[in-house]
Order: C-alpha cells, then structure tokens, then sequence
C-alpha cells in the first residue's frame, strides 16, 4: 500500500452521541456548511487553539524564568529591593 501524502482526503467511519450530532448538525447549518466540513474545521481549530496554548505556556514560561534570573543576580550583588 502506498504512502499516503499530507494532502490526501481519507474516509473516517466516526461513532459519537445522537445529542452530540444535534449539536454538530447545528452549528453546521448556522454556519452554512455540511456535516462534514463542521466536523473538520472544530477539529483543526482545537489543534490550533492547542499550539497557541503551547506557545502562551512557553512564554509565559521564559517571562517568570527571566524574572526570577534577574531577581537572583540584583540579590547577588547586594541589591535587596
């Protein structure tokens, strides 16, 4: 079986909830787009939402590192403020 690319468009049988259809099948009609598509761009903007929230943790992360960096090198040198 060959590779397949990044580009290819694959078949996936998915089981979920009736009441969780409704709601797919909702948001989908308010947004004028068939099930399928609804289904597809919520699971490429939860992807999205997750690399954002990698990238806030890391710099959220590098701000208190450095904070603290600076913090320990001002006592080091007799700086108490």
């Amino acid at each position: 079986m060959p590779k397949r690319k990044k580009t290819d468009i694959v078949g996936l049988k998915l089981r979920l909830r009736e009441a969780l259809r409704k709601k797919i099948e909702a948001a989908a009609k308010a947004e004028e787009r068939s099930l399928n598509n609804e289904v597809v761009a919520r699971l490429e903007r939860s992807f999205a939402q997750e690399d954002s929230n990698k990238q806030i943790k890391k710099s959220v992360y590098d701000a208190f590192k450095q904070a603290y960096e600076e913090n320990l090198l001002r006592r080091s040198q007799g700086d108490k403020s």
